[in-house]
C-alpha cells in the first residue's frame, strides 16, 4: 500500500500545482476587470480616492488652535469679526495644515501641460484691519495673562509708576491740553462732547483753540456754578494762526433740565451765531451703542447739573435711585449723530455718561477712525451699566486696534500708560471712578502725551525685547 501511494505523489503534486496555477489566474483575472472599471468610469472614483487620501491625512494630523488657549476671553470679546480671507489660487485646496499625496489617476492627453507636482498648501492669515495695530502689552514680561506681585522682569518703559486709576478722579488736564494746543492750534477744530452735562468741558476745549478770544470759562462759570471737580478756569490763550476758522462744539446731554439751562447760559454769556467766533450746539438725546430711528429710552428728569443719572433710570449715586421721575429722551449713537449734524471729522470726543461709556464706544466705531483725542470716564462700580460687565482691558484692546495709546489721567498732570503697562489686577481693573486718556499714535499730540508719561523714553527698548 505505501509503495503504491508513493507512486502516485508526482501525481498528486501535479494536481495540487494545477489548482494553485488556477487560483491566481482567477484572481488576476479580477484585478484587471477592477482597474478596467475604475478607468471605465471617469474621474468620479479618483476624486473619491483622493478624496479618502486627503481625509486620512487630516486624520492622522489634524489642525489644532492654540488661540483659544492663549489669548483671554475678553480680549477675542473686544476685536471685530473679521472674515477668513484666503486668495483666490488656493480656495480649491486643503484647510491650513493639512497636505494630500499625489494619486494615480488617468494619464492626460498628449497635447495637454505637464503637470506640476503638488505641494503642501498653507492659507495664510487674513491681514489686519489697521495695519498699525499694536495691542494691549503688560508691564509684567514673565506673566503677560496672569499678573503676580511676584513679578521678576518688568517691561522697561512701565518701571516708573507714580500712580494708578484711583489718582485720576479729577485729572489736572491743563498740564497736556496746554501742550497740544501748542503743538497744533489751528482753530477749526471739532469737538463732541457726550454727557456734557453744563458744558464745562465744552467751553474749555472752545477757549483753548479760539483765536478771537470770546470764549472764557471763567465767565461761563460765573453762570453755571462751576464743575465737580472746580477746574482752574485760567487757561492760557493759543498761539496765533492767521485762519479764519473757527472751532466747533456739539454738547450732548440726556437730562432735559440741564440742556435747557445750558441754551439759557449760551444767551447769558452774549454767544449769537451770526458772531462768528465759533459754534455751541446743544442735542438733547441719550447716547449708546445702537439706536433705530425715533427711539426713546427713559432718563432721569433730574434738576439741572445733576450728573449722575443714566440711561433707563440708572443713578451713579446709590443713595438717589428712584428719587426722580424718568422721561422719554431721543436715543442716539454717536456715529449716527456725526452722520445728522454732517459733521465732516471729530478732532475731540469727550465722554461722561455715568457708567455708560463703553456703549457709546462701541456706537462710535466709525467716528473713532477720524478722532484724534479721547476722554472717558471708567465707572464700573456703578450697578446696572456697561460698566459693570464689561472690563478695562477689552475696552483700550479695542482702541488700540483704532491706533489709539491711552493713559490714566493723573491729578498731578502726569500720565501712565495704559496700552503699554497694563497690569490684569485690581489696579488696572478699578471698581470706583478713574479717567483716562487717548490720542492717536504717530499724531502730533501723541508726542506730546508721551512726554508726560514717565518711562515711555524707554519705548525703544521694548521693541528690542520684542526682537
Amino acid at each position: 500500500m505505501i509503495k503504491n501511494c508513493k507512486s502516485l505523489l508526482p501525481v498528486w503534486t501535479l494536481l495540487l500545482g494545477l489548482c494553485v496555477g488556477f487560483l491566481l489566474a482567477i484572481q488576476r483575472q479580477d484585478s484587471v476587470q477592477s482597474l478596467m472599471s475604475c478607468f471605465g468610469q471617469g474621474s468620479g472614483q479618483s476624486n473619491a480616492a483622493a478624496s479618502v487620501v486627503a481625509e486620512r491625512e487630516q486624520k492622522s494630523n489634524p489642525v489644532q488652535s492654540v488661540a483659544a488657549a492663549t489669548v483671554p476671553a475678553d480680549v477675542v470679546a473686544a476685536l471685530p469679526a473679521t472674515p477668513a480671507v484666503v486668495p483666490e489660487q488656493v480656495q480649491s485646496q486643503p484647510m491650513a495644515g493639512t497636505s494630500v499625496g499625489p494619486v494615480d489617476v488617468q494619464a492626460p492627453a498628449a497635447d495637454a501641460p505637464e503637470p506640476v507636482q503638488s505641494q503642501p498648501t498653507t492659507v495664510p492669515e487674513p491681514p489686519s484691519l489697521y495695519p498699525d495695530f499694536m495691542g494691549v502689552e503688560f508691564r509684567c514680561l514673565d506673566e503677560p495673562f496672569k499678573y503676580e506681585r511676584g513679578c521678576k522682569k518688568i517691561r522697561p518703559r512701565c518701571k516708573k509708576r507714580p500712580f494708578g486709576p484711583g489718582n485720576t478722579n479729577c485729572p489736572k488736564d491743563n498740564e497736556w491740553l496746554s501742550r497740544i494746543v501748542k503743538a497744533d492750534p489751528h482753530p477749526g477744530k471739532i469737538i463732541l462732547n457726550v454727557g456734557c452735562n453744563t458744558a464745562i468741558d465744552s467751553i474749555k476745549m472752545l477757549q483753548y483753540f479760539d483765536q478771537r478770544k470770546f470764549w472764557s470759562l471763567r465767565n461761563w462759570e460765573r453762570y453755571s456754578g462751576g464743575d465737580f471737580c472746580h477746574s482752574s478756569p485760567d487757561l492760557p490763550r493759543p498761539p496765533v494762526v492767521d485762519s479764519t476758522d473757527v472751532p466747533r462744539a456739539i454738547c450732548v446731554e440726556a437730562v432735559p433740565q440741564t440742556v435747557r439751562k445750558v441754551d439759557r447760559l449760551i444767551k447769558q454769556v452774549g454767544y449769537r451765531e451770526n458772531m462768528h467766533v465759533g459754534l455751541l450746539e446743544t442735542v438733547h438725546a441719550a447716547a449708546s451703542d445702537i439706536a433705530s430711528f425715533g427711539e426713546t429710552v427713559p432718563f432721569v428728569d433730574a434738576p439741572p447739573g445733576y450728573e449722575q443719572g443714566g440711561i433707563g433710570g440708572g443713578n451713579s449715586n446709590a443713595g438717589a435711585r428712584g428719587k426722580f421721575k424718568l422721561v422719554q429722551v431721543p436715543k442716539k449713537t454717536v456715529d449716527g449723530l456725526v452722520d445728522e449734524l454732517k459733521l465732516p471729522k471729530v478732532d475731540m470726543l469727550i465722554i461722561d455718561t455715568e457708567g455708560h461709556d463703553p456703549a457709546v464706544l462701541w456706537g462710535a466705531q466709525k467716528t473713532l477712525d477720524k478722532v484724534r483725542y479721547l476722554e472717558f470716564e471708567v465707572h464700573r462700580d456703578v450697578k446696572g451699566t456697561t460698566w459693570e460687565n464689561t472690563t478695562v482691558f477689552s475696552v483700550v484692546e479695542m482702541l488700540s486696534r483704532k491706533g489709539f495709546d491711552c493713559y490714566w489721567a493723573g491729578v498731578t498732570g502726569k500720565l501712565v500708560s495704559i496700552t503699554h503697562c497694563f497690569e490684569r489686577d485690581e489696579l488696572h481693573e478699578p471698581r470706583g471712578m478713574a479717567n483716562a486718556v487717548c490720542v492717536k499714535r504717530r499724531d502730533v499730540w501723541w508726542k506730546v502725551m508721551e512726554s508726560l508719561c514717565p518711562g515711555a523714553e524707554h519705548a525703544s527698548e521694548d521693541t528690542d525685547n520684542k526682537k
